[in-house]
């Protein structure tokens, strides 16, 4: 069984990715760092739902999809049981094609976004790295109720 800490930039410019298993890192466990992972990889078109459900360890994810032109859309539980995560510089920069709503999680009937997590509220820790974390998502239907730094 392999186990890893990291994969930042793991499938870095993988230009001809299109589609990503939902069970891609489903033994990951210890994964705490998926900075860049999918950075540049132009032809992705989905995230599938579930893809970081074990990877509750994880705290970065910092570039993880910047670049990725083509993707259509984030589900909106991506992030969920990340409680730990604490960076999301550039994780969607440049994801110009994406449409529909921003990650949250919903906690006790209430959507918690990414920039609402509050230890003391809702179970998250803060986020520590923001910095346009949806620069150029401005298709996204809640563009405009994202704060400003993380734009």
């Amino acid at each position: 069984d392999f186990r890893a800490e990291t994969f930042s930039n793991c499938f870095q410019a993988c230009t001809s990715l299109r589609s990503l298993p939902r069970d891609l890192f489903a033994r990951q466990t210890v994964a705490k760092d998926f900075s860049g992972c999918f950075i540049g990889c132009t032809g992705l078109t989905a995230i599938p739902e579930g893809l970081f459900d074990t990877a509750s360890m994880a705290t970065d994810f910092s570039g993880c999809f910047s670049g990725c032109t083509s993707l259509a859309a984030i589900p909106v539980g991506l992030f969920d049981k990340q409680h730990n995560a604490t960076d999301f510089k550039f994780c969607f920069k440049g994801c110009d094609s994406l449409q529909g709503e921003t990650p949250y999680a919903t906690v006790n009937g209430v959507r918690v976004k990414l920039w609402e997590r509050d230890p003391a509220a809702n179970g998250y820790v803060k986020v520590k790295e923001s910095t346009q974390c949806f620069a150029y998502a401005t298709q996204l239907t809640d563009y405009g109720t994202i704060p400003g730094g993380w734009k």
